[in-house]
């Protein structure tokens, strides 16, 4: 579980130097329910700073490593809860899901993760950490409705079994064991999002998406289409407005900020020389949040149009019978140091966010350098247990995860 979820008599620090002492008084909803069904909890993981990042690198606890090279992240927010999973650690996690975060860091490290429908799994206990000075205003409240708590996993079937305990509350009645039978499905696939700053796909996830494809085609000699999606250029600029509408400031995120003494632009200063109490990630979403480039909140009716598009063009696509195969980021595990610079690479992730549809991200091999890469599978919302079951059928066909070492 990473520390960011409330678990009654274990920190929930969310990688805050301020908060290095608070201790959790309680469980988050998603927390007590995982207890209620029996399961043990083993440990709180790592985060970035307030999970302000896609790596999990703070200064109260320093950087987790990707196990299958340790020069490299093993991405954010959830990189404490993936790292561990990885390297055999633990059975089954969970994390949050706000960019990418549960995402990310299941394909830099080679395992299963599922993002769920919005609405399906609570979210409660998370978001701020433990008694704040002072509460949520309503606005942002709404940061709720984007983000989601899901399972984590080495095997895909495990999904079924966080799901279940997870999602039993919702009130939406989903069958995960409902045998799938491919030959009536329908897979779309997207080779590519087309958007500034984001770079080409690697050649090894293109090809990790391609075998995807071509599996459900000459398997089950279904119908394959491609898909161009245009309308997602502006992505990560709708995203970022769709996401800063929700907070009244991102300083005021970080409470009790006068405990550490620091001034956001001074420090940004000092984290040339290491002498900074936040990490540059924390740094540059703090500077550089509201920058004229991507935030503009005069195009506010702009954006909100745009994700009503997303939105309708989704539910035009996607029907109960077919998915959407898709990198789920452009790039394989980045050294720590390079993690800032692929930031807008989480476009691929976050537009399901605000539009709220289940996503489950499926391991598919290795680069010639051993690091993992891995597709992700979108499906219609409330559609979870298709996109999880393709998962299960892609992990049969081509391996799933692979050990990172002798365990």
């Amino acid at each position: 579980m990473k520390s960011f979820s409330k678990a009654e008599g274990l920190r929930c620090t969310a990688g805050y130097k301020a908060f290095e002492n608070v201790i959790a008084t309680q469980d988050a909803p998603s927390v007590a329910l995982l207890k209620k069904a029996g399961a043990i909890l083993t440990t709180s993981t790592n985060v970035p700073e307030l999970l302000m990042g896609i790596s999990a690198r703070n200064k109260l606890h320093g950087s987790t490593c990707n196990p299958y090279d340790t020069n490299r992240t093993s991405g954010g927010s959830s990189g404490g809860e993936s790292a561990l999973l990885a390297a055999g650690g633990s059975v089954l996690g969970i994390g949050n899901d706000l960019l990418g975060s549960l995402r990310i860091p299941a394909h830099f490290t080679g395992i299963f993760s599922h993002k769920p429908t919005r609405g399906l799994v609570p979210n409660g206990g998370c978001f701020p950490p433990e008694k704040p000075d002072q509460p949520l205003k309503s606005s942002e409240i709404e940061i709720y409705k984007h983000a989601s708590t899901g399972p984590m996993c080495r095997y895909a079937e495990d999904l079924i079994i966080g799901m279940k305990v997870l999602s039993s509350t919702s009130g939406i009645a989903l069958n995960f064991d409902k045998k799938v039978d491919f030959r009536k499905i329908k897979v779309y696939y997207l080779k590519e999002i087309i958007s500034p700053m984001v770079p080409p796909v690697n050649k090894n996830i293109a090809n990790a998406l391609e075998k995807a494809v071509s599996h459900f085609e000459k398997r089950y000699n279904i119908a394959i289409q491609e898909v161009k999606m245009p309308s997602l250029y502006d992505s990560n600029r709708c995203v970022v407005n769709t996401l800063l509408r929700c907070v009244t400031s991102v300083k005021k995120i970080f409470l009790g900020n006068e405990k550490l003494g620091f001034n956001e632009k001074i420090d940004f200063l000092k984290a040339f020389i290491g002498k900074s109490v936040l990490c540059v990630s924390s740094l540059v979403t703090l500077n550089l949040a509201y920058f004229p480039l991507w935030y503009r909140k005069d195009r506010t009716a702009y954006y909100q149009k745009m994700l009503q598009d997303w939105i309708t063009e989704f539910n035009d696509l996607l029907d109960e019978n077919s998915v959407l195969l898709m990198p789920t980021s452009a790039v394989t595990a980045p050294y720590h140091s390079e993690i800032v610079l692929v930031f807008p690479t989480t476009c691929y992730t976050s537009i399901f966010n605000i539009i709220g549809l289940p996503v489950t991200h499926c391991p598919m091999g290795f680069t010639k350098h051993g690091l993992p890469v891995g597709i992700q599978i979108v499906g219609r919302a409330n559609n979870d247990p298709l996109t999880i079951a393709c998962a299960i059928e892609l992990e049969r066909a081509f391996g799933g995860w692979k050990s990172p070492g002798e365990i």
